[in-house]
């Protein structure tokens, strides 16, 4: 998937709370959805640490 193809999912969603391959620190309670290396990480930020999945 291209970073412009989640992008649209996002906006037709209506998501909210979330952090598509923004070069910044995580905000509390935030979906992140960066790209490394050809790979999609996505993972939830919480109040203690991240839980983090790659796809």
């Amino acid at each position: 998937m291209k970073i412009e193809d989640a992008r649209k999912i996002i906006q037709e969603e209506g998501l909210q709370g979330y952090n598509l391959c923004e070069e910044r620190e995580n905000r509390e309670n935030e979906v992140v959805l960066k790209k490394e290396n050809e790979k999609w990480i996505v993972y939830v930020t919480d109040k203690l640490s991240p839980l983090s999945r790659t796809f």
